[in-house]
Parts: C-alpha cells; sequence; structure tokens
C-alpha cells in the first residue's frame, strides 16, 4: 500500500511540474515594436519613401507652393542603417532635386521630374544611380532631358514601366499624361507623340506588369465624380476593364501587388480588385474595409495617410484623426490578404504614451522592417521623427 502511495505521490510530483511549466517570454523583437534606439530625430520631413533593394529607402521632402501654385524645388535624401546607426546622404548634395513624386526603376536608377517653372513653363526630367547618387548617362544628356514644346504643369507622378519607359503625370499645363523612352525621347508609341490629354484631374498612375495602366482621375465630391480607367501601352482605353473601361467612384491612391491584383483608397476605405478590375469579394465586405470602424476609432475627421503592401499580402495602413480641440491622434495598423485587423501587430509606445501624428510616407525595407514619421505625446513625448518598426 506505501508503495503505491509513493509511486502515485512520484507520478502527481511530475504532473504538477509539467502542468506548472509555462511557455518562455518572447525574448526577440515583437510586430510592431520599435527597432532599438528608434525613433530618430531628423530635419527634414519625407512625404514619400521609396525602398531600396540594397536596404533603406530615398525619401522626398514636401515642396513649397507659392500663391501661383508653383512649387519649389527639394532634395532627395537616402537613409539607410548601419552599424553605426542611421545615416542621411543628400544625393547629389543637392543637385537631384523634384517638385513632385520619384520613382524607381528596375535597375535601381531615381527617376525625378521638375515642370511649371514659372516665367519659363518647361520640363525636365532626369536619372540617377540609387546606390552611387551618380547621373545615368545613357539618359538624355548628363543624365537629365529637357522639353519646352508645350506649357507643361506640375509633375505629380513619375512611375517606370516594364519596357524601361517612363509615366509621367502632370496637373495645370497641356498634357496629362507625357511617356519617355528609356533613352529619355518622347515616346510615339503612346498616345500622340508619347502625349495624353483631355483625361481630366490626374491623382495618380500605376502599371501592371503587362504595361497596362491605371489612371486614377478626379476624387470624392469631384465634378464630374472620380473614376479609374485603365490604359493599354498605346494609352488608348482598355474597354476590357472594369465596366467599358472603367470604375466609377473609385480612385485616389492605388497600390498594385506582383500578380496584378490592386489596391485603391477613398475616403476612410480601401478597395480591393482583381487584375481585370471586378472587386475581389474575399477582401473585407464585398470587397472593401474601413478602417475608421474596423480599428474602433471614433474620433472626426478620419483619414488614411498611406497603404502598402508586403510579399504575403498583409497590408500596412497609416491614419490621422480628431481636431485641435479634441486631440490629434494617428494609427498605423496592420490587415491580413482578407482584410481583417492582424491582432499580433501592435505599435508599443510605452505606457502613458499615443501616436498623435503619422506621416504620408510609408514603405516596407529590404528587410521587411517599415519606414515612417510618427510623433508621440504623454508620458515620453517625441516630436515627429522617423521611425523603423519590426514587421
Amino acid at each position: 500500500m506505501f508503495k503505491s502511495l509513493r509511486c502515485w505521490a512520484a507520478a502527481l510530483f511530475i504532473l504538477n511540474i509539467a502542468c506548472s511549466s509555462s511557455e518562455p517570454e518572447p525574448t526577440g523583437p515583437r510586430p510592431g515594436d520599435f527597432v532599438e534606439g528608434w525613433p530618430q530625430k531628423i530635419q527634414d520631413q519625407p512625404v514619400q519613401f521609396v525602398p531600396l533593394a540594397s536596404g533603406g529607402v530615398i525619401g522626398r521632402g514636401q515642396p513649397y507652393v507659392n500663391s501661383r501654385n508653383v512649387r519649389g524645388v527639394v532634395e532627395l535624401v537616402r537613409y539607410s542603417v548601419g552599424e553605426t546607426g542611421l545615416s542621411q546622404t543628400v544625393l547629389l548634395d543637392g543637385a537631384v532635386a523634384t517638385q513632385g513624386a520619384i520613382g524607381l526603376d528596375g535597375q535601381q536608377r531615381v527617376l525625378t521630374a521638375i515642370g511649371n517653372v514659372e516665367g519659363a513653363f518647361w520640363l525636365r526630367v532626369c536619372r540617377t544611380h540609387a546606390s552611387e547618387g551618380t547621373p545615368d548617362a545613357t539618359f538624355g544628356e548628363g543624365g537629365c532631358v529637357s522639353f519646352t514644346d508645350m506649357r507643361y504643369g506640375n509633375v505629380d507622378n513619375i512611375i517606370a514601366l516594364p519596357s524601361g519607359a517612363m509615366l509621367l503625370s502632370m496637373g495645370g499645363g497641356v498634357p496629362d499624361l507625357v511617356q519617355l523612352t528609356s533613352e529619355g525621347a518622347r515616346d510615339s508609341s503612346f498616345g500622340t507623340d508619347g502625349i495624353r490629354r483631355d483625361l481630366g484631374s490626374v491623382n495618380s498612375i500605376s502599371v501592371q506588369s503587362d504595361g497596362r495602366i491605371l489612371v486614377s482621375l478626379g476624387g470624392i465630391g469631384a465634378s464630374p465624380p472620380g473614376k479609374l480607367i485603365r490604359l493599354l501601352s498605346s494609352g488608348d482605353l482598355d474597354t476590357s476593364f472594369g465596366q467599358g473601361g472603367e470604375i466609377p467612384g473609385v480612385g485616389l491612391t492605388l497600390h498594385v501587388a506582383a500578380d496584378d491584383t490592386f489596391l485603391a483608397r477613398n475616403g476612410e476605405s480601401l478597395f480591393a480588385y482583381r487584375a481585370d478590375g471586378t472587386p475581389d469579394l474575399t477582401f473585407g465586405t464585398n470587397g472593401s474595409v474601413n478602417i475608421k470602424e474596423v480599428t474602433g476609432t471614433t474620433a472626426s475627421p478620419f483619414g488614411i495617410r498611406a497603404f502598402t503592401r508586403d510579399s504575403s499580402g498583409r497590408i500596412y495602413v497609416t491614419a490621422g484623426f480628431g481636431t485641435e480641440d479634441s486631440g490629434f491622434g494617428g494609427l498605423l495598423v496592420r490587415l491580413t490578404p482578407s482584410g481583417a485587423l492582424d491582432p499580433e501587430f501592435q505599435v508599443r509606445t510605452g505606457e502613458g504614451t499615443r501616436i498623435s501624428s503619422v506621416g504620408s510616407a510609408l514603405a516596407i525595407g529590404a528587410d521587411g522592417k517599415l519606414w515612417t514619421l510618427m510623433s508621440l505625446v504623454g508620458a515620453d513625448p517625441i516630436p515627429t521623427s522617423l521611425v523603423l518598426i519590426h514587421p
């Protein structure tokens, strides 16, 4: 009997050890944690980041706009992380400048443009090697080309095309879209001598892998209402897309994935589409997700600042909300590919501290980490600074 009791006691002791053992606490960074040593205070406050294959990002600042809607130029800065921490390098000591968005082609060359110079309406486009920060001598003359044959406007967007060409959108001038060859000449295979007119107000442009071009026109409350159209590589309307070549009422910012599916932002919501322009009904509710609702935000006004998608289909979104009277706030969240809020990803600002603002610059680096700008208020306040966040 005593032997039996001793056996039971031993069994219970072993069982108690097994049950009381807990999983070890995670020792590595969690999704949403700041990289150690960050945020970092920087002189400029970029409004766009372009990620580099070698690591880091190129940042573009916000140009000054005068009362006549003429923009100033801004320098481009390469931000990278080395053994000594954050490195900031101005490309070509400020000789590379732009007035609007920047692009990056498959050979890691930065695309920039300047237009609508007061008193002399002309267009100047440059291509620069991102790694060395040197002009690309194979493009135009010394890495730049200039055009003075018509009234060009403010350059709002510039993207690289699969063919090696580049496409620009602009406002306030004669052309809406201008396409240049990889050597810098106007591309006669697009539109009329590389020009498309009469499209209206272009918000953004993106390209699919086969060279077809998505163009966001107008916007919420615009007259006529905003819409998304798709052009063939020739510049003609692609009537196989959406409803006769367009998707009414959808536009603003676009993001095209490697499989040519794409996301569009309108107001508080993201909309997901298949490559042919039909809604992706597996995403959110009937193909859309209201970010304000899914995050449980009650403050108004609420606006999405930026969004991007990683190679796994997960979507990162920044948004700002509130007023000066009620207090400003910001958020950075991650959605699953199906549009659900991902609880695993949480930005941890520390007890008694919250996000008061987020930037419109958001990019996923080559190592998967997130680059953006953020300010914090509360127990440990931080002015607008550059942040690097674990995915």
